[in-house]
């Protein structure tokens, strides 16, 4: 039965029999075409069509708890972005200002820095996101499970950028510009910024490029 891998953040398929060399033997370094993820995140499928799974939802009751200022800036933050996008500009304002003030009092991390992103963005993948996706569900919202299929995306090439950058450290980004989607975060290492967004598919003139200390602003607020 013949397989082909598939790119989980972008969906690309690379198929063996098309491009004439086996999987396996591409080298680890082997990265997507599209968006550059790589290849240890491609899964295997069968050409086959597999059975619809039927999944029954269990609304997820969960504790609510106060907002750290991080939290609170990163909600701040997108509300503002949302009220840009209904040209309510003096509401947005006040949104950009209320992150700012929260940003300011989080305590900025000293040690551990990398392995407690991975740490967030494990428990993202394995706990919150799957709990949102049950609340979407039950409550049939496609706009909300949307953006979840959006986040999730992202939020798988962010863990594999920073296992990268375990490996690489500084020299990952040595003259390397970088693009995040300003509609759903994805980031882009390189220089051949695609025609549209892999995960959101909107035009690529929506990639923005980050310089500097912006760069640490915006990973902070995805």
């Amino acid at each position: 039965m013949s397989k082909v891998y598939v790119c989980p953040i972008c969906g690309y398929t690379y198929d063996p029999d098309k491009e004439g060399i086996p999987f396996e033997e591409l080298p680890s370094s082997w990265v997507c075409p599209w968006c550059k993820a790589p290849k240890a995140l491609f899964e295997e499928r069968s050409l086959e069509p597999e059975p619809e799974e039927q999944h029954t939802v269990q609304p997820v009751k969960e504790e609510i708890r106060p907002l750290n200022y991080l939290e609170a800036a990163v909600l701040c933050s997108n509300l503002a972005r949302g009220c840009e996008k209904q040209y309510l500009f003096e509401e947005a304002d006040h949104f950009n200002a209320l992150a700012a003030h929260f940003e300011k009092l989080e305590p900025v991390p000293t040690e551990g820095t990398v392995t407690l992103m991975k740490e967030c963005l494990q428990e993202d993948l394995t706990h919150y996101q799957p709990a949102l996706r049950q609340e979407a569900q039950a409550a049939k919202d496609r706009g909300v499970l949307r953006a979840l299929t959006w986040q999730e995306k992202v939020t798988m090439l962010l863990e594999s950028l920073l296992l990268r950058y375990e490996t690489e450290g500084e020299t990952m980004l040595e003259g390397v510009p970088i693009y995040v989607c300003s509609i759903c975060g994805f980031i882009y290492v390189g220089d051949d910024v695609p025609e549209i967004c892999p995960v959101c598919k909107v035009p690529g003139w929506k990639l923005t490029k980050i310089e500097g200390a912006n760069y640490i602003k915006v990973k902070r607020f995805r």
